[in-house]
């Protein structure tokens, strides 16, 4: 019963949201005139970057590269103050406090652990904006990490996934309104058809979307490169920090021995497997299972995993025994489970963005049948997904009119005018409503609104082709120095790497892959690991529009990029192979 409602809850966060009241994570303030500069030594990285409001995903490391906390941090600026937010679970806390103090010397800052303050909630999921703007939270918060501090209510907003949804951290004051904002919450969630979530949920959710915890799968047992989080929660160019180096030479030399990768079983599972549980083949260890669960998104059993080097090449099959942790290799014991290795995250939610495209089509099909009221119902469902999906708000406006709901369509065009203030069609659409109701002023006014933005919008478009014309100018004499710089490097010796690269990276800028190929293979000829080549040359033939050899060419760069550990080009080229088969699949 309790493993039906857990998967009903998984489903109805994928679909709609959820909502959880988190007693597990903590809250640490850290204030002063040295408050920047001080993180900035510390963490890994670069707080320098951050404006207030505005965050990112952060660790700190041992001197030999080691995960001693991690943990997301948020700039707010309260007043003229600065203030950093650091939030984590609460195993963390004695030891995030010990480590900032250890190393405090003169410098003006102070820490605090300040999460008996506040009742922290989460609501996660595809309406879970909605849901904060009808309790009055701001949930205009675009990027992930990004925070904000309301003067009035006291009230803190952080934009984080903890499920791989559009999701939020609420900071709740502890106070006499406190338990009021809660109920608002709650009735607001059910109300949108939200789930209640418990720890279990959150846990399956958490690692169907791959994302990594202190003390499952990172821990000091591991180096930041091992974790899957390197690209997001170090910074190489910020200067230095405890751990920096050996992060540097990691990048430079090679992969690390092991990383975490995703697990998809194919034998069926009955019982999760203890953490630490080894995976064995042939007598001889080669992965540790950190965190494993049945997932309900893809009905079987799935597992974040670190696994040797030779086997984390996404889509490799894999036949292996289960060794309980502290049972000798040797003792494997069986069953003999087959599973996948996969990209992380191991689940990925639709966008909303892309389910609010998916219902708008959905909708005008129901207009197109005959079916108004549908469409209304599934258009209002569009503009909570995505507010800034103008055609939305047109569609619905159009027909809204046609059926009279005259005030209802002009409060759309207004909230849109507000959105985007540089909305022709907001405005033109006001202007169509008002001379329907026959408010001829108004009308006028609005007409003439959106005629001034239309002419400053083509004074705009001028002066951007001609901006565009000069830098596509200057890109292209850049390019030519280099081709003759490369060429002379080449003369020299043709098998050179970085010359072969440049210049079929030269030859791409100027808009000639024909000729870039030959340069982009010969560098991966001489230098099989060089990852950023296998891209380019991927792009090249993107650019020629041969689609075939262009996926063939990423599937061998990311198998290249997994072995290697190189994130940052694996995923550029794992998204644009699957944009390329999403696109020769449509065409199909």
């Amino acid at each position: 019963m309790a493993q039906a409602k857990l998967a009903e809850n998984v489903v109805i966060t994928r679909s709609k949201g959820g909502i959880a009241k988190l007693d597990d994570l903590a809250i640490i303030r850290v204030t002063g005139e040295d408050a920047t500069s001080y993180l900035q030594g510390r963490t890994s990285n670069d707080v320098n970057a951050l404006n207030p409001g505005q965050g990112q995903l952060t660790s700190l490391l041992h001197r030999k590269g080691h995960v001693l906390a991690l943990f997301s941090l948020h700039k707010l600026n309260r007043g003229g103050v600065v203030e950093y937010l650091i939030v984590c679970d609460r195993t963390q806390v004695e030891r995030i406090v010990q480590e900032l103090e250890t190393y405090l010397f003169r410098e003006r800052v102070q820490f605090g652990d300040v999460t008996s303050l506040f009742r922290v909630w989460t609501v996660q999921g595809a309406l879970s904006a909605s849901v904060l703007q009808e309790c009055g939270w701001n949930a205009d918060l675009p990027d992930e990490y990004s925070c904000h501090f309301d003067e009035n209510s006291a009230r803190y907003t952080i934009n984080k996934t903890l499920t791989g949804e559009n999701g939020f951290v609420l900071l709740l004051p502890e106070n006499d309104n406190a338990e009021a904002q809660e109920e608002d919450l709650r009735t607001s969630a059910d109300r949108a058809g939200l789930a209640m979530l418990t720890p279990c949920d959150l846990e399956t959710l958490r690692i169907e979307a791959g994302i990594p915890m202190f003390g499952r799968e990172v821990s000091e047992q591991f180096l930041l490169p091992e974790t899957a989080l390197e690209s997001v929660a170090a910074s190489y160019n910020k200067g230095c920090f405890q751990g920096q180096e050996v992060l540097a030479r990691i990048k430079t030399y090679g992969a690390p021995k092991q990383a975490l990768v995703g697990i998809i079983f194919r034998t069926e599972v009955e019982s999760a497997f203890r953490q630490d549980s080894l995976m064995v083949i042939n007598g001889q260890e080669v992965g540790v299972i950190k965190s494993n669960v049945f997932s309900p998104s893809r009905n079987c059993h799935v597992a974040l995993t670190y696994i040797a080097r030779e086997y984390r090449i996404p889509g490799v099959q894999m036949s292996f025994r289960v060794v309980p942790p502290g049972t000798a290799v040797q003792n494997a014991p069986d069953p003999i489970y087959d599973a996948v290795v996969a990209f992380l995250p191991l689940y990925t939610p639709e966008s909303n963005k892309e389910r609010a495209k998916r219902l708008y089509d959905s909708a005008l099909a129901e207009f197109a049948g005959g079916s108004e009221a549908k469409s209304i119902e599934m258009l209002r469902h569009v503009v909570e997904c995505d507010p800034h999906f103008a055609d939305a708000y047109e569609s619905l406006g159009v027909i809204l009119s046609r059926q009279n709901q005259l005030d209802e369509a002009i409060a759309l065009m207004h909230r849109l005018a507000e959105l985007d203030p540089l909305s022709i069609m907001a405005h033109a659409n006001l202007s169509l409503y008002y001379m329907q109701l026959n408010e001829i002023e108004k009308a006028e006014e609005e007409k003439a609104i959106a005629m001034s933005i239309r002419m400053s919008q083509i004074a705009r478009e001028v002066v951007s082709k001609k901006r565009e014309e000069e830098e596509r100018q200057q890109k292209a004499a850049v390019a030519q120095e280099r081709i003759d710089m490369f060429q002379q490097v080449l003369n020299i010796d043709e098998h050179d790497l970085l010359a072969n690269y440049g210049m079929g990276s030269a030859l791409a800028d100027l808009g000639k892959p024909a000729e870039a190929v030959p340069f982009l293979a010969k560098a991966i000829q001489v230098k099989p690991g060089h990852t950023v080549a296998w891209l380019a040359l991927g792009k090249a033939f993107e650019d020629l529009a041969d689609v075939d050899r262009a996926i063939q060419t990423y599937e061998q760069g990311i198998a290249t990029a997994a072995k290697r550990g190189d994130i940052t080009p694996m995923n550029e080229m794992k998204a644009r192979m699957v944009e390329l088969r999403q696109r020769t699949s449509t065409k199909a």
